[in-house]
């Protein structure tokens, strides 16, 4: 009797602790699961969350891309609708209002002299000064069709415009050439040669100036276009990369558009100005080099 009362006081003994270590083991599995469940919930969230990141940040990009290429294609169009009327304007100067300057010329020349010496005097300043008119139209018609401008080259063609300039006899001018000049794309020309006759006629109308400097270099790598006055200099911000003029809202519309214009050819512009110390544009346009 006492045997069998050890034997199931030793079972009862070795069998008692089991549920509770079952329970145990349980709950141990359970919290390991839910922490599993949980950390793969956080990594899907995370993963999932930058995935949509990346989607905004690429969309943004495309977005602007698509305004960048939307601008330059207006630009592009704006200049070329442009570029059409100067021609235009130039044909109609040349072809018409030219010709008859100049049968005015000849009719005026086959007067005979008169005997009053102040009407024969006035006969001629007429002809002296229908002479000037035609002249200047002539380089008007030339200067408004770049093509005929740029045929022999952009160096030639700035030169030119320089030589134009100071035979006004408004401002000093002077022109250098560096380098090995290198013909350009058409239309890279075209824009390079309207943005240094804008930047000159800024110089002209608005600088005051008295002297004028250009600088066309070539390197290896890149075309540096150098534009110096010493004029008044003017007061500026740089705002979104573009430079603003804070007095002349005409002269920062012209700025801008010269910059835009300078973007479009992929070249960079730099324009510093001092008060009462002139202003220098710096255009730098980087050579597309041949793949080795």
């Amino acid at each position: 009797m006492q045997i069998f009362t050890a034997e199931v006081g030793i079972v009862a003994a070795a069998t008692g602790p089991l549920p509770l270590l079952t329970i145990f083991t349980d709950e141990v599995g359970i919290v390991a699961a839910a922490t599993g469940l949980l950390l793969l919930l956080t990594i899907f969230t995370t993963f999932f969350l930058l995935i949509q990141q990346q989607r905004y940040y690429r969309y943004r990009r495309e977005l602007a891309a698509m305004k960048a290429a939307y601008e330059s294609e207006l630009l592009r169009s704006q200049l070329e609708m442009q570029e059409q009327t100067m021609q235009a304007v130039g044909r109609e100067i040349h072809d018409n209002v030219g010709q008859i300057l100049s049968l005015v010329k000849i009719n005026l020349s086959t007067l005979p002299a008169m005997s009053d010496p102040n009407t024969n005097e006035r006969l001629i300043n007429t002809r002296e000064y229908l002479n000037r008119a035609i002249a200047d139209l002539r380089g008007l018609s030339k200067s408004l069709n770049a093509e005929n401008r740029l045929a022999a080259g952009l160096c030639l063609a700035i030169r030119a415009e320089m030589e134009g300039i100071h035979k006004t006899g408004v401002v000093e001018t002077t022109f250098e050439s560096q380098g090995t000049e290198r013909r350009l794309d058409p239309r890279q020309e075209l824009i390079l040669f309207r943005i240094t006759q804008e930047l000159l006629n800024n110089a002209l109308k608005h600088a005051e100036a008295k002297n004028l400097h250009v600088l066309l270099d070539y390197s290896i790598e890149r075309l540096t276009l150098s534009i110096k006055d010493n004029g008044v200099g003017f007061e500026f911000i740089n705002a979104d990369s573009h430079v603003i003029d804070k007095q002349d809202k005409e002269r920062g519309s012209g700025l801008l558009n010269i910059q835009n214009r300078a973007k479009l050819i992929g070249a960079d512009l730099d324009i510093r100005s001092i008060i009462g110390q002139g202003t220098t544009a710096i255009l730098v346009l980087p050579f597309e080099l041949p793949h080795s």
